[in-house]
């Protein structure tokens, strides 16, 4: 470590989404970049565990209620099989991470797969939501009145100009307008869509964590409507191996020019000095200074009665039987289904995912209110869930609400009530830190075709060629002429002899 710089353009400390979207574009423009993170692991607030990292962790921040891997796995089992999101994340298929992986160049460097199932209950069963035309013919449980007027309101999202045909109703597209200022459960209950229906639009496709305006919900409806069929019938993608997947990409540009990462590191000390340079002492490193700073939440050391803010309620279950029809699926529970003060998203991951050995699942909850009622309600419900339940464990997600410098850039995490699907979040933070930063600093740009001047000679493969030919034929010439010669005094010495 003694051959590493000490002054930086800006230092980093934190691997989260918006750190390492910070990092790699900071570095992309040249800057020297150094990045810090108190974790083993890369991802900050969206990082990834192996199974038994997870339990590791969870003894710590939480709560193991069932452990029977060793009873499943046997004692020499491969905790890389399962892959445990600290908080999940599934994205839209026009999110603006999509755009933003194409335009790096790193879309070929992840994989991703389709969320194939939407659910919530109704009629005792888990019921798929009907979001596109085919779901809503298809759904057994709504009257042919209601799946037109279904229809209408869906199509009412989609643009004639992307679509190539109308698909619009007048007559609902003015029924949205008078309820602009009024809650969806309002307009939803006037088209005639059932109490279940009305929580399955509210909360999973307007991604909403209780009463929503109409015009609130409508572009989160919008997005929803316009990520069916780019894919697949789902709006939904998720990442192999994990969330974390997400900002290591980020991580990797920033490295790639030259950024350079430390785990298991930050600073112990932080000061600001009259220059407005920044002063950080790092254990068996030294001092780093820097102008620009950026520190993500929990990654530096507070005084214990330091208050931190909620993030989520969050229980993991690992299971050897599935407990949704589809086996990559959401299911939303909502408010008051099971006894639960808030909405509960499930989200089920398998082996299809790089989640999950082969024939099991990992089956994530997570809500801003407690999620253990509805687990134990789904339980009783699915006794052969609870005969297969290999992993459970409960925590809560918080982090530190005081930004531990003066002038530094703070990075916040998302609550569930921020959002729940999605990486625009991240994306927006990240734009807005590195314009702080530097107006004249691009935030990954799409790429262009740039010109480059190089000499005439090596571009010009006509010219080229048509010297070479003629230098031939000159050099031919000049041979034969040699070879007649030649001849000839040949035939003279014979004719004297």
């Amino acid at each position: 470590m003694q051959d590493l710089a000490r002054e930086f353009d800006a230092v980093i400390i934190g691997t989260g989404p918006t750190e390492a979207l910070v990092s790699g574009a900071l570095a992309q423009n040249h800057k020297t970049v150094i990045n810090f993170d108190q974790n083993t692991l890369y991802g900050g607030c969206r990082r990834t565990f192996n199974i038994r990292e997870f339990m590791e962790w969870v003894q710590t921040n939480g709560t193991i209620d069932t452990n029977r891997v060793t009873e499943f796995l046997g004692e020499q089992y491969r905790a890389s099989a399962f892959c445990i999101d600290l908080v999940p994340s599934i994205i839209y298929s026009n999110d603006a991470l999509v755009k933003l992986l194409i335009d790096s160049g790193s879309a070929d460097s992840i994989n991703i797969t389709n969320i194939d199932g939407l659910f919530f209950p109704s009629n005792g069963q888990f019921r798929p939501i009907p979001s596109s035309k085919s779901a809503i013919f298809a759904d057994k449980f709504m009257s042919l009145k209601q799946k037109r007027a279904s229809m209408k309101f869906i199509s009412s999202f989609l643009s004639t100009e992307e679509y190539g045909h109308q698909m619009k109703s007048e007559e609902m597209d003015q029924l949205i307008a008078s309820y602009h200022d009024k809650e969806l459960s309002a307009l939803l209950t006037d088209i005639g869509f059932d109490e279940d229906l009305i929580n399955a639009f509210q909360y999973l496709v307007a991604a909403a964590n209780g009463p929503i305006l109409v015009k609130d919900a409508i572009p989160r409806i919008e997005q929803f409507v316009k990520s069916i069929g780019i894919y697949s019938s789902s709006p939904f993608i998720s990442f192999f191996y994990g969330v974390a997947d997400i900002p290591q990409i980020f991580d990797r540009i920033s490295a790639v020019y030259g950024g350079i990462f430390i785990l298991n590191k930050t600073a112990d000390e932080i000061t600001k000095d009259e220059n407005g340079v920044y002063h950080l002492k790092v254990p068996e490193i030294g001092e780093v200074t820097t102008k620009t700073l950026i520190v993500g939440s929990n990654q530096i050391k507070y005084p214990e009665d330091t208050p931190k803010r909620h993030l989520a309620d969050r229980e993991v279950l690992v299971t050897k039987y599935a407990l949704l029809p589809k086996e990559r699926s959401v299911l939303i529970i909502p408010p008051g289904r099971y006894g639960n003060p808030k909405p509960v998203w499930i989200f089920q991951y398998d082996k299809g995912m790089g989640m999950a050995e082969t024939g099991y699942y990992v089956i994530h909850f997570v809500s801003m209110g407690e999620t253990k009622t509805t687990s134990n309600r789904l339980l009783e419900l699915n006794p052969e869930l609870a005969e297969n339940l290999v992993l459970r464990a409960t925590f809560e997600v918080t982090e530190f609400d005081k930004s531990p410098c003066e002038g530094c850039y703070f990075v916040k995490s998302p609550t569930v009530d921020d959002f729940i699907f999605g990486f625009k979040y991240f994306i927006d933070q990240a734009r807005e830190i590195v314009k702080q930063i530097g107006e004249d600093i691009p935030f990954y740009p799409p790429p262009t075709e740039v010109e480059v001047e190089v000499p005439i000679e090596e571009t010009n493969t006509e010219k080229k060629e048509e010297q070479e030919n003629k230098e031939g034929e000159a050099k031919k010439e000049e041979e034969t002429k040699n070879d007649v010669e030649e001849k000839k005094e040949t035939n003279n010495e014979e004719k004297k002899e």
